[in-house]
Order: structure tokens, then sequence, then C-alpha cells
């Protein structure tokens, strides 16, 4: 996909627009990640930007790329909440990240809807079907996105996240502990 992303060094690119640069390609892949991972602890606070998932794609999953590759990729600005309690939008710079719910094409009242423009690979719930590598069994995959219906027997202090469930619907209150799959995008 090209010119969707807003790239965080504005002084490196300039594709289209010399006042909101985009990035020439976002990478989104195929396959979820072959290992399952936690988005962090019940009590982060923070929400995307705060969560042990960016940590660890930023730095421990980047870190494994090929040097070529590592080279190539473009940090760029990703809009996500601020966490379950914080609706305010929050802009990080990413080299690596995993896509909110608005950008897979979901809107609804349990999530920001001003979390990235959608994708155009994602138009209804069987195009954000996924597997991990090498299965062939859809499996359910995170979204950076927070969720802000709790179910009744959920601490207001937990911080819950959205996911793409097996039918590929939006999930909501899912706790972040929880393993899932993990669907990495990038742009160069």
């Amino acid at each position: 996909l090209g010119g969707h992303d807003t790239v965080s060094d504005q002084s490196k690119f300039y594709i289209y627009d010399t006042t909101n640069p985009k990035a020439t390609l976002t990478f989104i892949a195929e396959n979820l990640l072959s290992e399952s991972r936690a988005m962090g602890d019940a009590y982060t606070t923070g929400g995307w930007s705060a969560s042990d998932m960016r940590q660890w794609l930023n730095e421990d999953f980047l870190a494994t790329l090929p040097s070529d590759l590592q080279a190539a990729i473009t940090e760029v600005k990703k809009l996500s909440d601020g966490g379950p309690t914080n609706k305010a939008l929050v802009s990080t710079n990413d080299k690596i990240w995993i896509p909110s719910v608005s950008e897979v094409a979901i809107s609804d009242s349990h999530s920001l809807s001003e979390q990235g423009e959608p994708y155009s690979i994602f138009t209804d719930n069987n195009s954000r079907l996924r597997s991990k590598i090498n299965e062939n069994a859809v499996s359910p995959w995170w979204t950076r996105s927070s969720c802000y219906y709790k179910l009744n027997n959920i601490n207001d202090d937990d911080q819950y996240y959205r996911l793409i469930y097996t039918e590929g619907q939006g999930m909501t209150s899912v706790n972040p502990t929880e393993q899932y799959g993990v669907l990495v995008c990038f742009c160069i």
C-alpha cells in the first residue's frame, strides 16, 4: 500500500506533499508471527504508547530483521488512544506496529475511530482473517486499540484491548496478559 502513513521525520521524505509527507510503501504481513504474544501487563496505563508489545516490536523484533531491511524501514506517526481511561489521541513514532481497529475498517463505540484511516485491503470480516506462519487455522490477533466497553465483572483499573477474532470481527475487553497473534506492519 502506498501513500497511507505519515512519516515522522518529515525532513527525510517528500513523496506527494511537502506539508504532510507519506511513506512510499506500507507493508502489512500476510500471516501472523508464528509466536503469540501478550500485549502487556494488565495494569499498564497509557495504551499502545506504553505497551510491552510496542516496545518489543520496535526494539527486540526489529533487531531480528536483516540489517538492510532495518535500514530501509521508515519511522511513521501512528495514532492511538491513551488507554481505556484516556480517550485522547496519542501520537507515537513507530518503525514496527500493529494495526488499530479503525485501520482494519472497524468502526464502533468501543474504541476511538480516529486511530488512522482504513487500509484498503481491509474491507470486511473475511479480509481480516489471518493465520500464523506455516499454519492453516485462523487465529485471533491484537490491535493497538484499547477497549472502552467493559463487562460487568471487569475491574476498572485493568487495561483492556481489542483484537480481531477468528471470524474477522472486532472483539472487546481482552485482557492484555493473554497471548494472541501479532500482525506486523512497517513502512519503507
